[in-house]
């Protein structure tokens, strides 16, 4: 008995040219578009540690450590280096696509997407410094979810500050090879449970800790010799904004720390908020945005 193969062969190189063609049009590479103004834009990502709070999501007797990326106004050489939209790619990939009931390898292109930014370049020169705005994502979300608006801020001449809160975000990757998954317990799943508003108020004010150490460093780092931000950072001029939990978490912030001096919330979730802070509001000039629904 003789199988002739070639027939074989020449339908499986049909699927193989199928499926190559159909990859790119149902899985596109995302593309960020350029920003509108006419600062070129550099990024750079640091690890924050907070010593004077313990972490309280980990189980460790630990410091709390989160990550920031920045994104800033930038005089870029010649020999910068593109940045990829998404650092540590092949971890939160994954991690993104499990989340979202995909297969784990379903968004592995993302690795491919790069933005209109550099990594590491110099801060641009300007007469003055630049105003600063702190962003904080959603629950199982990342700091680097809202890039398009935080590039097209920066080519405005703001730095904006991406926090990623970790336990929070749906992975966070230290420099040292520390990976801090999502802690579940840090956001009951059930709306309807008794404890939820005290669970959920400890979160955000644990988020609202972040953005609040993230300004003391920045304090630091503008007067710091030598540091690339450097009187660079107008810290007189500081903007929040955040993203369902992080909206509700910029809210809290700005309810209590006068440092905030406009805060802008898409679809913030509101129920953690406190109490204090719903009932007296918020002073400064504010703008929230909701879901029809």
């Amino acid at each position: 008995f003789r199988v002739d193969i070639k027939p074989l062969a020449s339908i499986l190189s049909l699927i193989l040219l199928a499926l190559s063609t159909a990859v790119p049009i149902l899985l596109p590479v995302p593309k960020i578009p350029t920003p509108s103004e006419p600062y070129q834009i550099g990024t750079s990502i640091f690890e924050m540690t907070d010593t004077s709070r313990q972490e309280i999501y980990s189980g460790k007797d630990e410091p709390r450590r989160f990550m920031i990326q920045v994104w800033y106004p930038a005089e870029v050489q010649d020999t910068d280096i593109r940045a990829p939209w998404m650092s540590n790619a092949a971890i939160y990939a994954p991690a993104i696509a499990t989340y979202i009931n995909l297969p784990s390898y379903f968004l592995n292109h993302l690795a491919l997407v790069e933005i209109p930014a550099y990594i590491d370049a110099k801060v641009a020169t300007s007469d003055g410094s630049f105003p600063v705005i702190l962003f904080s994502h959603g629950w199982n979300g990342f700091n680097a979810q809202n890039t398009g608006q935080a590039l097209e801020l920066a080519s405005h001449g703001y730095v904006v500050v991406g926090i990623q809160h970790t336990y929070g975000a749906v992975i966070t990757v230290f420099p040292d090879g520390t990976i801090a998954p999502n802690n579940p317990k840090a956001l009951p799943e059930d709306a309807e449970d008794p404890n939820y508003e005290v669970v959920a108020r400890v979160l955000v004010n644990e988020w609202a800790g972040d953005m609040s150490f993230v300004l003391d460093q920045l304090s630091v780092w503008e007067k710091e010799a030598g540091n690339p931000f450097a009187e660079k950072l107008n810290l007189e001029r500081v903007g929040v904004y955040g993203h369902s939990t992080g909206g509700g978490a910029a809210i809290q912030f700005c309810g209590v720390d006068s440092r905030c001096k406009a805060v802008l919330g898409m679809d913030p979730f509101m129920r953690p908020v406190s109490a204090e802070v719903i009932e007296s509001g918020v002073s400064q000039p504010s703008f929230f945005m909701f879901r029809q629904d």
